[in-house]
């Protein structure tokens, strides 16, 4: 373990899985590249139905209910 200022620091890499949530309708991004990223990180990947590319503005009890759910695992 290496120590810093603020006291020692685990290295030890840490596995967490992660969700990639995606507006159906987004217009900056294209969905398919969103695809292409989760397929390369290994990542779950969701598309949000009738949203664009500001979930949490657009919908945001639909995008607090997905980050709920991934907290719980679902």
């Amino acid at each position: 373990m290496e120590k810093s200022k603020s006291g020692p620091r685990d290295h030890r890499r840490r596995t967490e899985s992660v969700k990639l949530i995606w507006g159906e309708q987004g217009v900056y991004i294209k969905k398919e590249m969103g695809e292409e990223l989760a397929k390369r990180a290994g990542l779950e990947f969701e598309v949000l139905p009738n949203i664009g590319h500001y979930p949490h503005l657009q919908s945001k009890e639909t995008t607090i209910a997905e980050v709920r759910g991934a907290f719980d695992g679902k």
